[in-house]
């Protein structure tokens, strides 16, 4: 999983660079376009041990503060446990996004987001890629980020999320409070303009 989002990042950013050097980087008014899209990744603790959490979101602006998606997410690296034999677990989950931005000035805006969606966790023996059994669960993330105006198209957003886990099966031997936690997130926006008519 490491290596297939390290390709979707590297091919994102090149995108980025090459726009950029079209762009003339101007700090004008609050922010407005049509849509974003970007990748996120997040520092946090899944089952008592560190790890990265990669993902992508993509936004319509309904207006100048709101905002509504999806987007997906998934551990950058399977956490391998201490039984005997090893398991090792894979966490994927994404959903519906609500972004509104509470204040909004020419630096950039201050926003609360939620995300409302499912997910699942993958149990695997060893180190194989071999599903012994799966979890499925709800998740709500509501989420604290202040977005900086980069250039008229680029955004780079710091904040502070926590996912909130529901529903993850006894047999798994993992409990919602392992999943749920606290994140720190780097956000990298991309905003897009469609041509008009």
């Amino acid at each position: 999983m490491l290596k297939k989002f390290t390709l979707l990042f590297t091919l994102f950013m090149m995108t980025v660079a090459v726009s950029a050097q079209e762009e003339e980087e101007l700090i004008r008014g609050p922010f407005q376009s049509d849509g974003f899209v970007g990748p996120v990744l997040k520092m946090t603790a899944v089952n008592d041990r560190f790890n990265l959490v990669f993902g992508l979101r993509a936004n319509r602006v309904q207006n100048s503060r709101l905002a509504f998606g999806i987007s997906g997410y998934g551990l950058v690296e399977d956490i391998i446990t201490d039984q005997n034999p090893p398991r090792s677990l894979e966490l994927d989950y994404g959903g519906l996004e609500l972004e509104y931005a509470v204040i909004s000035g020419k630096p950039g805006y201050l926003s609360v987001q939620t995300l409302l969606g499912a997910g699942s966790l993958s149990h695997q023996l060893g180190y194989t890629r071999y599903h012994i059994s799966r979890d499925l669960f709800f998740i709500s993330e509501p989420q604290l980020t202040v977005v900086l105006r980069a250039t008229d198209f680029f955004y780079i957003g710091l904040g502070v999320s926590y996912r909130f886990v529901r529903g993850v099966g006894e047999f798994s031997g993992i409990e919602n409070a392992s999943l749920s936690g606290l994140s720190a997130t780097l956000n990298l926006l991309y905003v897009i303009h469609p041509p008009r008519t």
